[in-house]
């Protein structure tokens, strides 16, 4: 089965690794400076983004009353190429790709040093039993850009069709989604259409799998099974004309 990373040009937009640890989690401000410490061989560059947050509060007929604002500086660590960077804030660790996407292998291997470093400093070990009852939710994230070319049909693009509500009408676009079970984990599929440049069409397709129900003690070997069926539904989206566009 073809890796994402081995087609001549992989359509990822960006790929989400994601921890969320459950609310009794205890959250130290010193995490992030420890952590780049113990990555920054391979995470050199440091950066920070504001995150802000708005608050209402409501009265009792639950008009909005009152508002606050606040703001957050969150950090960054980021590969020297800078496609590859995590964030850690409270309750919740991350590892991103941006494109140009290399491989599984090497964004693995960026999980297994993040995480194996995370763990280290909450004094654990990667195998060891219970890191599982701190897990709220972990997932894996695949947002693809699929741009073909404008006179491509959409029944030649995708291995299904799209229904449309007025068959005399031209389709301009459309958004649709889909939640699949896999056992305790589930595949959330989403397809739309974005505004098209000169001479093509342009689609993302997400593929977010997720559990909330976390209980294997090995979180790389969840990624690996996450990794496998997202490839297998991306394969079996897309039409092979459509792929062969990215073997190309």
């Amino acid at each position: 089965m073809e890796d994402f990373g081995k087609l001549a040009k992989p359509p990822v937009r960006e790929v989400i690794f994601e921890l969320i640890f459950k609310d009794d989690f205890k959250w130290d401000f010193t995490y992030p400076g420890e952590l780049f410490n113990k990555i920054k061989e391979e995470f050199p560059i440091k950066k920070s983004v504001i995150e802000g947050k708005i608050k209402f509060d409501l009265s009792k007929d639950l008009a909005p009353k009152d508002q606050s604002v606040s703001t957050t500086e969150i950090p960054q660590f980021l590969t020297s190429d800078e496609k590859i960077f995590v964030v850690l804030k409270k309750n919740r660790l991350s590892i991103h790709h941006r494109r140009e996407y290399t491989s599984w292998e090497n964004y693995k291997a960026k999980i297994d040093l993040v995480y194996t470093s995370f763990l280290n400093i909450l004094g654990q070990s990667p195998t060891a039993a219970g890191i599982e009852n701190k897990i709220a939710q972990i997932g894996l994230r695949y947002v693809n850009d699929v741009n073909v070319p404008v006179n491509y049909q959409v029944e030649q693009i995708f291995n299904f069709t799209i229904p449309k509500v007025d068959i005399s009408s031209q389709l301009e676009g459309f958004m649709i989604g889909n939640l699949y079970s896999y056992d305790k984990n589930i595949l959330q599929v989403q397809l739309l259409t974005e505004n098209g440049g000169k001479g093509e069409n342009r689609f993302i397709l997400d593929l977010d799998y997720f559990t909330t129900e976390f209980n294997a003690v090995d979180v790389l070997d969840w990624a690996e099974h996450a990794h496998t069926e997202i490839k297998r539904v991306f394969l079996n989206t897309l039409s092979p004309k459509a792929l062969d566009l990215f073997r190309e």
